[in-house]
């Protein structure tokens, strides 16, 4: 019992987590009671169309590296070994496909929503089905995002998780609601501020308890998960196989290209930003 007490939050720990959410929370009640207070649909989903590219950037990145990846990918490397790292190399080649192939499309035509896009493109019939097996995905998703955190927060305070899960949810709904698109970007941009400094912190602190990073590589190279220093482990065309450098090649060029080029998420932010110049940076 001493030593789970010990590892649970203390009061400083408690007061960092409750500014955080106090000041995502803050962000939504100031853009819901500045500018023109979120009254028009332009404002609200579409940020005035006014935008700079950094906090788009920020929130994009925020997205996509959400608790899914922070908890996700620790556990495959672990697990599986350091050969998907290399799935990062391609990665930037779908993020340029998606600025050059859809992103424009979407800006030239001022649509908020791919769905829009589906339906002047196919017609109703596609756009709906597309919605239906759209919004499952993105529940799912999401799911997977609450679940994140609040198990985290659950672990480290004792706290139930359905109240954890209740509490990172709703201050979420809370800013997007009241804050529009506005709220979300600059929340998210903070919070990807804590994510990066706390992921430095983590490394940081690990590498000084682990012996340095020469010991850690030397622990990890013994135990087998430096695999992506060993080629013939992924240079194969066999399909049975985890991970190969062409399969990692095709999941990272799509995935970033889906992620960046078509999702609601990506073109409700291209949208919100001043001009294709400031969707290119």
């Amino acid at each position: 019992m001493a030593a789970e007490a010990a590892n649970l939050f203390t009061w400083p720990d408690y007061l960092v987590m409750g500014i955080m959410l106090l000041l995502s929370a803050g962000i939504g009640f100031y853009y819901a009671f500045t500018g023109g207070k979120q009254k028009t649909t332009r404002e609200y989903l579409m940020a005035d169309q006014n935008m700079h590219w950094f906090p788009v950037s920020c929130s994009l990145l925020a997205g996509f590296i959400s608790s899914s990846a922070l908890l996700g990918l620790p556990g495959e490397i672990y697990s599986f070994g350091t050969v998907f790292l290399l799935s990062y190399i391609f990665k930037p080649i779908g993020v340029v496909l998606a600025l050059v192939l859809f992103l424009p499309i979407f800006k030239r035509l001022k649509i908020i929503s791919v769905y829009e896009y589906i339906e002047m493109r196919y017609g109703k019939v596609l756009k709906y089905i597309m919605l239906v097996t759209g919004l499952i995905n993105w529940l799912l998703y999401a799911t997977l995002t609450i679940y994140g955190p609040a198990l985290s927060i659950s672990v480290v305070t004792g706290m139930n998780i359905w109240l954890a899960i209740l509490s990172v949810a709703l201050v979420g709904i809370l800013y997007t609601v009241i804050g529009g698109l506005k709220a979300v970007v600059w929340a998210d941009t903070l919070q990807l501020v804590v994510m990066v400094f706390g992921v430095i912190f983590i490394i940081t602190y690990g590498s000084i308890q682990g012996g340095g990073f020469q010991e850690i590589l030397e622990v990890n190279k013994l135990s087998g998960r430096m695999d992506i220093l060993e080629p013939s482990k992924y240079l194969d065309f066999d399909p049975r196989v985890r991970h190969t450098l062409w399969g990692l090649g095709v999941h990272g060029i799509i995935f970033l290209m889906t992620a960046y080029g078509y999702t609601p998420q990506s073109t409700q932010r291209a949208i919100a930003l001043k001009s294709n110049k400031d969707m290119i940076m």
